[in-house]
């Protein structure tokens, strides 16, 4: 299976209904599918209650344009899951644009290979919004994240963490190899908060999505860990969403200002040499 997919985002019943995110012309939906299938990009299917994704990539079209071939999972056990999951939540993205849309998908056949194949789907979510960009999160941010974490004699113990990025929709964390060992897929962390600065505390519950393992520095190894916010209220994802633009506009000031002191020193120097 492809191994990269983009991250989970919401599922069609918390997506917009603005217009301009809903994709309903079947032309459109056939030509998104299309570029899915020639650039062989990702593609995540989620199903079941318990969250569990599988990685994919869309093969071919049938022959009417009605139907599309999925890649078959390398296990026949979960593949199964899949199919009996009913319809599944599938997303990718393209050019930036995350899609998300639902396929219902069966067993088939591909060229004599076992594929799953699914009908075309009637309406594809386009996301291009500010709550799913990814804001890469400096210390200077002062950004602090307090999870709760699960001890083995079933006691928790509260840690701070460093935050990598953050949107609206989650954020990502690094954390040391003892605590991230202590930490699962689709497990819910409760009673954890976010200090965004000067911007407020905010209180949440948070899943796990992904644990990958990172660079080792100084010998010592780091988790990775990709979490998405369960309860936040809309009010709170506006104040992530504030925060958000504050620190971009701090930072296109910060640049801004040392381009033109570079600027100014380079035209010293040149009326120096002069």
């Amino acid at each position: 299976m492809t191994p990269l997919a983009p991250n989970p985002v919401p599922a069609p019943a918390n997506l917009p209904t603005d217009p301009r995110f809903v994709q309903r012309d079947h032309r459109e939906i056939l030509r998104l599918v299309k570029r899915l299938i020639t650039e062989e990009l990702a593609t995540l299917l989620s199903f079941g209650a318990e969250g569990d994704v599988i990685h994919t990539r869309l093969l071919d079209l049938s022959d009417d344009g009605r139907s599309v071939f999925a890649e078959w999972g390398p296990d026949d056990a979960v593949s199964q899951r899949v199919i009996d999951a009913g319809p599944v939540s599938c997303q990718a993205e393209i050019d930036n644009v995350r899609l998300h849309f639902v396929l219902e998908p069966k067993a088939g056949r591909l060229r004599y290979e076992k594929v799953f194949v699914a009908r075309l789907p009637d309406l594809v979510f386009r996301v291009q919004r500010r709550e799913y960009f990814r804001l890469p999160i400096r210390p200077q941010d002062r950004v602090v994240c307090s999870l709760v974490l699960p001890r083995p004699d079933g006691t928790t113990r509260t840690a701070d963490v460093q935050l990598v990025d953050l949107s609206g929709g989650g954020m990502a964390l690094c954390v040391a190899m003892a605590l991230g060992a202590q930490l699962r897929l689709h497990v819910e962390l409760a009673g954890c908060t976010l200090d965004l600065a000067d911007a407020g505390t905010l209180p949440t519950r948070l899943r796990i999505r992904n644990l990958s393992k990172v660079a080792v520095d100084d010998g010592e190894a780091w988790i990775r860990v990709g979490a998405q916010f369960l309860d936040l209220r809309v009010g709170h994802i506006a104040q992530v969403q504030r925060f958000i633009g504050h620190i971009e506009r701090r930072r296109r000031d910060e640049e801004r200002r040392r381009a033109e002191l570079e600027a100014r020193t380079a035209a010293a120097r040149a009326a120096h040499r002069r």
